[in-house]
């Protein structure tokens, strides 16, 4: 949804959505139902999220981009950096939000998670070069104004990104490949958890 018809990638409208959808996540921390008391706890406690992306696969095949490549890997790099940068980075700006603060457990886990965040910063550098170097600025520059921001305010969240594993949901979104795989074939046929199979054509 944020490829332009020049096939370059709309990192403003990314994070915007991103910021989005991060905020409603976290409004919903204490809207949600839990399974058991102890999970509901540690929900309140560490407030995880588990904001992530589909449809990967398909934009690489839309660019013309071999998924197992580096340049696929670059792109892939970019926009889970993107993501996890902007979603802390909103959450960061959550916490500085007067009466609200960080996650109940952040003072106690404020170091290992500030050495975490300086983890993923320098993890950008790692981006592999083949990817277009906007979107490595890009990363970057989430990460460093993350950073700057965490190390004042904290996080309102310790978890904020998750990559689903099969990401069954991407298929109610209309994408044609799930979380981060690539697409199968161009004819796919899933078995349902309550019986039955659905036919799926790229």
């Amino acid at each position: 949804k944020f490829l332009r018809p020049d096939n370059t990638f709309d990192v403003d409208r990314y994070r915007q959505a991103a910021a989005i959808f991060i905020t409603a996540q976290e409004i919903l921390v204490d809207h949600a139902s839990y399974p058991t008391p102890s999970i509901a706890e540690n929900s309140h406690r560490f407030r995880p999220l588990g904001l992530g992306y589909a449809n990967l696969g398909s934009m690489l095949m839309t660019m013309g981009i071999p998924y197992d490549s580096d340049a696929g890997r670059g792109m892939c790099g970019a926009l889970t950096a993107m993501l996890n940068g902007q979603a802390f980075l909103t959450s960061s700006y959550i916490a500085s939000l007067p009466h609200i603060g960080p996650f109940a457990g952040y003072a106690e886990n404020e170091k290992p998670m500030l050495r975490v965040m300086q983890m993923h910063r320098d993890a950008v550098e790692k981006i592999n070069p083949a990817c277009p170097s906007y979107l490595r600025d890009a990363a970057r520059q989430v990460w460093n104004d993350c950073l700057v921001s965490g190390r004042r305010h904290g996080y309102r969240n310790a978890q904020a990104t998750v990559l689903a594993p099969t990401g069954t949901i991407a298929f109610m979104m209309d994408c044609d490949t799930t979380g981060i795989e690539p697409d199968i074939a161009l004819v796919k046929y899933k078995q349902l958890a309550g019986g039955g199979m659905m036919k799926i054509v790229n």
